[in-house]
């Protein structure tokens, strides 16, 4: 599964919410599986699936966060924001890196921010090129990932021989956003 963030949250539109200044979100583009690959409950609608190509109506996933801030206790299924239908809801998700409202780095301390998930077949365009980070997560079924980190690279470097890329297990990751 593959995640991009442009780490920036960002104005959205959505019918019916007042068009304040502290109505940002950030905004995520993800390939179907990733909610399971990283153990994210679906609290309501589904995942993104094999009908969410770019060709497709937009759709979007909300977090638990967005939802209680901006549809308070509405069922947002079906609802629109930032002109995609909605088509499920998501628990929150702690995560370190992106910036907060006010211009400083979210930490882990933090509590979630509002996000949207989009498919990423569906995000060309939504995501500025310098502010793009893309991380591709495997998740191994028996065993330690570590082992997979060789099969995992070398097929990636097949795809794209032209990109570096930085193979660590979630573990690690983890251990350094805490140290800090």
């Amino acid at each position: 599964s593959t995640p991009i963030n442009a780490g920036l949250p960002r104005p959205m539109e959505i019918p019916g919410v007042p068009p304040t200044a502290d109505r940002l979100a950030l905004v995520n583009g993800v390939t179907a599986g990733w909610f399971t690959t990283y153990g994210t409950p679906l609290r309501a609608g589904r995942d993104f699936d094999e009908r969410d190509t770019a060709a497709a109506q937009p759709v979007v996933i909300l977090n638990d966060a967005f939802a209680r801030r901006f549809f308070r206790g509405r069922n947002a299924l079906g609802d629109t924001v930032a002109g995609r239908t909605v088509v499920g809801v998501v628990g929150d998700q702690l995560a370190q890196g992106g910036f907060k409202p006010d211009g400083t780095v979210r930490s882990l301390r933090d509590n979630a921010a509002p996000s949207i998930y989009v498919p990423l077949a569906q995000s060309s365009g939504l995501f500025p090129p310098d502010r793009t980070a893309i991380t591709i997560s495997v998740r191994s079924a028996a065993g330690s990932p570590a082992l997979l980190t060789r099969t995992v690279g070398a097929a990636l470097t097949r795809t794209e021989p032209d990109v570096t890329f930085s193979l660590r297990p979630l573990s690690d990751y983890l251990a350094a956003s805490l140290a800090q």
